[in-house]
């Protein structure tokens, strides 16, 4: 992504014709990738940041996808609803790619995301009625995940995403292990 010759960020429906810069590359075909509605969960007022299980799914994707041989000549177009819920739970998996996989530092994974303007992103706030007091930008969310992958609380490769969503499934237990001496219920 970013320095990748493979990869775009837009903010407006990808085009197909002469005057699409994706296709002024030389390129054929793009491959599109498109939004899943189904990984955002909302509380109360809350529409993100995507839980952690969406997160590594996500990462696996990406990576399937980056390393596909048979796409190596193809720009990577990921595309969301216009919606700005979708917009920000968009940048951030993608976000939390580059810095989970590529090991991008937080503020060169926001860059791209920054330079969108205007910004079609909202602030992360806490799931309660009442107005938020503190919302979380982009890297706010990027600098957490560094911050865990640095304090060996989360491994992309190692994290069970099967557990983390049975602890997750009100069903089974409703709880989240924040690190390794905090457990929170909802």
């Amino acid at each position: 992504m970013g320095g990748h010759p493979r990869t775009a960020f837009l903010h407006d429906p990808p085009r197909r014709g002469a005057h699409d810069p994706l296709y002024q590359s030389g390129s054929q075909d793009i491959l599109l990738l498109l939004m899943d509605a189904g990984v955002i969960s909302t509380f109360l007022l809350d529409f993100g940041p995507v839980n952690l299980a969406a997160v590594i799914r996500f990462c696996y994707f990406m990576r399937e996808k980056m390393v596909d041989p048979r796409l190596a000549s193809r720009p990577l177009v990921y595309y969301c609803d216009a919606d700005t819920a979708f917009a920000t739970n968009t940048a951030f998996l993608l976000g939390a790619y580059l810095v989970l996989v590529e090991k991008w530092t937080p503020e060169q994974a926001a860059e791209p995301f920054d330079a969108i303007q205007p910004s079609p992103f909202r602030m992360f706030r806490d799931a309660t009625y009442v107005p938020s007091t503190y919302d979380l930008c982009l890297v706010d969310c990027f600098r957490g995940l560094q911050r865990a992958v640095e304090a060996g609380w989360l491994d992309y490769e190692r994290f069970d995403v099967e557990q983390y969503e049975m602890l997750d499934d009100p069903e089974t237990a409703d709880v989240h292990v924040v690190c390794p001496k905090f457990v929170a219920f909802r």
